[in-house]
């Protein structure tokens, strides 16, 4: 999520909670104390009395998303980095991530609850979305959202962009796999990994696909993993309870 916050002065920085301090991610900052002052504090009451933030987070896809994820994190998580290690153990591995609890991973809906409507106090599912453009601006008091589908092109994402900030704004993909140096290995992953149905099945009825994604859009995502959903993979109770908690289904 990027931040750009305005008075006095400008900075923006990239964070993964609105709620508490970020422990990285100072990213442009061109009024250093201000930055060092938003970083410190349990920030957005104190900000919100005298700025006014503009905000964009993205949603993608859960499966593809997790995958991602999965592989960018590895490392951090088990202590090994993946270009040691062969697919299949990566492979094997993957169940892991549904023993922790990381809830944001699993469960993208949950950010949109614990973060944007307990810290924003705005509720996602309340405002219009256009599934079509992939992209949506929500304006709160001293806050403006803009909300975009990942899966749009570069170039609706820099039209959505200009348009929210009123000045042109070109995209650059960065942390992609090739750049992190894994490619090869993500590209052979997502085509054998293997998924369980109850989470896949839970993900596609939930509020969040219906909310973001078209009809013919969950269809085709479905398509693509159904070959690789394995109904033998028992969720985790936790998961289960998460998903019930965050992706309720609507009508």
């Amino acid at each position: 999520m990027a931040v750009a916050v305005g008075r006095g002065g400008v900075f923006q920085i990239q964070i993964h909670h609105l709620r508490r301090s970020p422990a990285r991610y100072p990213d442009v900052e061109r009024n250093i104390r201000s930055a060092a002052e938003f970083r410190r504090r349990t920030y957005l009451p104190w900000l919100l009395r005298f700025a006014r933030v503009r905000i964009v987070t993205a949603v993608r896809e859960p499966i593809s998303r997790l995958i991602s994820l999965y592989l960018y994190s590895y490392a951090k998580r088990f202590g090994v980095e993946i270009e040691t290690l062969s697919l299949q153990v990566l492979l094997d591995d993957f169940p892991r991530v549904f023993e922790n609890d990381y809830t944001h991973a699993l469960v993208p809906g949950c950010f949109l609850t614990t973060e944007i409507k307990a810290g924003l106090g705005i509720d996602i599912y309340q405002h219009d979305f256009s599934q079509n453009r992939g992209a949506a601006i929500i304006e709160r008091r001293r806050v403006s959202l803009l909300i975009m589908k990942l899966e749009i092109t570069d170039d609706q994402k820099s039209a959505a962009l200009s348009t929210w900030i009123g000045r042109k704004v070109e995209i650059n993909r960065q942390n992609t796999a090739r750049d992190v140096g894994y490619d090869a290995i993500y590209g052979e992953f997502k085509r054998r990994v293997r998924i369980p149905y109850r989470y896949a099945e839970a993900i596609y009825q939930s509020a969040y696909m219906k909310h973001f994604y078209t009809p013919e859009e969950r269809v085709k995502f479905w398509q693509r993993w159904e070959p690789q959903l394995d109904r033998s993979l028992v969720l985790p109770e936790w998961v289960e309870q998460q998903l019930q908690t965050y992706h309720s289904s609507i009508d």
